[in-house]
């Protein structure tokens, strides 16, 4: 600083200024439940967060970025599978350093073809998958009515079932004949399957 007075510089001053950068979060927690909700936590490592960004799997998260006071986010996840979440704090246009973690949506365990979930493969299951198709009746677990495994519900999975039923023809994919969860994730889903005990 050098101040003027008339013509002439007064004796300068000046002063030093640490910019320091912003702080991440800490204590970052991440769990995903067998349904797929993914629930966040984490401590603000600065009360100065003008905003904070989630990211899944390197994709910014729906409702992000949130409020730089933020310590928690949750959100439901379709598709099982591996899923990495990042945490970004932000003061003004200064980003933190990232902070990550990791968790997996394993889905319910199901036996694939059995589409009433009553533990056998018989003719009630094509029956229960047309009814869905035509009427509208429920489904326990659409992942175990997906017998031809192809991501949809269709007349082809009832007619797969019979073909296995009644030709002898190639066994449905996994997870058959014993419970497991599904190799192939999709957005389909498996909201209930009480043969497989999931909890």
């Amino acid at each position: 600083i050098v101040p003027f007075v008339g013509d002439h510089d007064a004796e300068s001053a000046a002063c030093n200024v640490t910019v320091e950068g912003v702080a991440p979060v800490t204590e970052l927690a991440c769990t995903i439940d067998i349904d797929g909700n993914a629930s966040l936590t984490w401590t603000n490592g600065s009360a100065h967060y003008t905003s904070i960004e989630i990211l899944v799997n390197g994709e910014p998260a729906e409702g992000s970025p949130l409020d730089g006071s933020a310590t928690t986010f949750d959100l439901t996840l379709q598709i099982p599978g591996s899923y990495t979440f990042t945490v970004i704090p932000s003061i003004a246009a200064a980003q933190g350093e990232t902070v990550t973690c990791n968790a997996e949506f394993t889905g319910r365990r199901f036996i694939r073809g059995d589409a009433n979930d009553d533990g056998s493969l018989d003719i009630a299951d094509p029956v229960k998958i047309l009814q869905y198709l035509f009427t509208g009746g429920p489904l326990p677990c659409l992942e175990a009515a997906d017998s031809n495994d192809d991501g949809r519900l269709d007349i082809g999975d009832a007619v797969s079932i019979l073909g296995f039923m009644f030709t002898e023809s190639s066994p449905m994919p996994a997870p058959f004949p014993e419970c497991g969860t599904d190799p192939t994730p999709d957005a389909l889903g498996c909201k209930n399957f009480t043969n497989c005990n999931n909890p």
